[in-house]
């Protein structure tokens, strides 16, 4: 009746601790390339509070400031309108393609362009 019986043994403690250390050594990486992961591109910027009001930027006079952590530094910020249509199209023809914004925002860092005003719907 019972032929074909196996002998279990039980693994050592020591490859157990092994295994557990392995299994937690896994969790932490896991963990940390999560964290990574959801923080991927978020910038952490100084954040200047005063009477519950928190502000990054504000208008000093006529210029744009940005605060620093300690100061607000004002800055001339280089700017362009974005349109959506192109030379030989009709106006609100949405013609511009994927590469053309690709290749335009490639152009406008190149430039130093910081703002950039969309006036219309764009294709998503």
């Amino acid at each position: 009746m019972y032929q074909n019986y196996e002998v279990r043994t039980r693994t050592s403690r020591r490859t157990r601790a092994l295994m557990l250390l392995l299994a937690l050594l896994a969790a932490v990486l896991f963990a940390t390339v999560l964290v990574t992961l959801l923080r991927w591109g978020k910038v952490e910027r100084p954040v200047a509070e005063e009477n519950g009001i928190k502000q990054v930027s504000t208008v000093e006079g006529t210029h744009l400031a940005v605060y620093d952590g300690s100061e607000w530094d004002e800055q001339f910020w280089t700017g362009m309108n974005l349109g959506a249509t192109l030379p030989g199209h009709s106006p609100g023809e949405l013609a511009p393609t994927r590469e053309d914004y690709l290749r335009w925002f490639a152009q406008m860092k190149e430039m130093n362009i910081y703002v950039l005003r969309v006036y219309t719907i764009l294709n998503p």
